[in-house]
C-alpha cells in the first residue's frame, strides 16, 4: 500500500495507472483467486454456520450502535443519513481488501470466510435499502437494479461459478488451470498496491465528529465485538482468526457507491472510507496479533 501510494504521488504509473490496476484486480485478479481457491473445495466445508452467525451478529450490532448514539451525536440527521452512517460503521471491505489479505494470513479457509462475509455485507446492504428510499423522492434507489448490479459483479460471478464447480465436482482442463492460478497469484500484491495508489488520489472532506465516531466503531468496536461473539460461539481457530481480521478491515467502498446513487452523505462517505483505510495500516496488524494470541 505504501509503494502504491508513493507511485501514484510521484506519477510513476502515469495518468490512468491506478485506474487500470484497479480494473485488472477487480475483473481478473480477485475473481480468479476466488475461483481457483474455492472450485476444488468440498461444498459442505465452505459453510461454517457458527462463523456466519457470529460475524452477521457483529455487523448487525455495529449497524445498530449508530442508531443508539443518534440522540447524542446525530440529533439533526435524517433516517437516510443515519442509515448510510450505520452502513459505514458496519460494512468491512471484505472483497477487495479482505480476500487478498486472508489468502496470505489464513489461506484457503480465510478466502472462504471472506467470500461468505462479502455475501453477508451485500445482504445487509439490500435489507437496509428501503430505509434510505423512504425519505428520497427525487433520487430513489431501485433495489432490484442494485441487486442485479451486485450479482453481475465479477467477484460474485466467480463465487457462484466456484460453488457450481465444487458442487458438481467439475475440473478445468490441465492446460488452462496453471495459467489461471498464475493470474490469481497476482491478486494480493496488486490489490494492496492499488489501494495505496487510490488513497493518493482521494481528496478528503472531513466532518470531525462524524469521522471520529464512525472510525472508532468500525476499527475498534466492531472487531472487539466480533471477537467476543466468535469466542462465545466457539468458532474453530482458522475461521475465528479470519473473522477478527475481516471485522477489523476498513469500510467497504460499496457504501460510497450506494451513497452516491442515493445522493446522501456522498463526499463525507468517501473521506471516512479513505481515513479508515489509512488508519487500518496501524489497527489491522494489532488485531491480527491479538487473534493469533487468542486462538493459538
Amino acid at each position: 500500500m505504501a509503494l502504491g501510494f508513493s507511485a501514484e504521488k510521484y506519477e510513476l504509473l502515469g495518468k490512468q495507472g491506478a485506474y487500470v490496476l484497479n480494473r485488472f484486480v477487480f475483473y481478473f485478479g480477485l475473481p480468479l483467486l476466488i475461483f481457483t481457491s474455492l472450485s476444488q473445495q468440498v461444498l459442505s466445508s465452505m459453510f461454517n454456520f457458527r462463523f456466519i452467525l457470529a460475524f452477521a451478529l457483529g455487523m448487525a450490532i455495529s449497524f445498530c450502535l449508530i442508531i443508539l448514539v443518534k440522540k447524542i451525536a446525530f440529533k439533526n440527521d435524517s433516517q437516510a443519513e443515519i442509515t448510510i452512517k450505520s452502513l459505514l460503521a458496519s460494512l468491512p471491505n471484505t472483497g477487495f481488501m479482505g480476500i487478498p489479505i486472508l489468502s496470505v494470513v489464513v489461506g484457503t479457509t480465510g478466502i472462504i470466510a471472506a467470500v461468505i462475509a462479502t455475501i453477508l455485507t451485500l445482504v445487509l446492504l439490500l435489507i437496509t435499502g428501503p430505509w434510505v428510499n423512504q425519505e428520497k423522492v427525487g433520487h430513489k434507489v431501485n433495489l432490484s437494479c442494485v441487486a442485479l448490479q451486485l450479482i453481475k459483479q465479477p467477484i460474485i460471478i466467480a463465487m457462484i461459478t466456484a460453488f457450481v464447480f465444487s458442487g458438481l465436482h467439475l475440473h478445468l482442463p490441465h492446460m488452462i488451470s496453471p495459467a489461471l492460478k498464475m493470474i490469481a497469484s497476482t491478486a494480493t500484491p496488486c490489490a494492496l498496491f492499488a489501494i495505496g495508489a487510490t488513497l493518493a488520489e482521494d481528496k478528503i472532506s472531513l466532518k470531525v465528529k462524524d469521522t471520529c465516531i464512525i472510525s472508532l466503531l468500525k476499527l475498534a468496536v466492531q472487531p472487539l465485538l466480533t471477537m467476543v461473539l466468535l469466542l462465545i460461539f466457539q468458532v474453530p481457530t482458522q475461521w475465528a482468526i479470519a473473522g477478527v481480521i475481516l471485522a477489523s478491515l476498513p469500510i467497504a467502498t460499496v457504501v460510497f457507491i450506494y451513497a452516491a446513487q442515493s445522493q446522501i452523505y456522498v463526499r463525507e462517505s468517501s473521506s471516512v472510507i479513505a481515513i479508515t483505510t489509512i488508519a487500518s495500516i496501524v489497527t489491522l496488524p494489532v488485531f491480527i496479533l491479538i487473534s493469533h494470541q487468542l486462538w493459538h
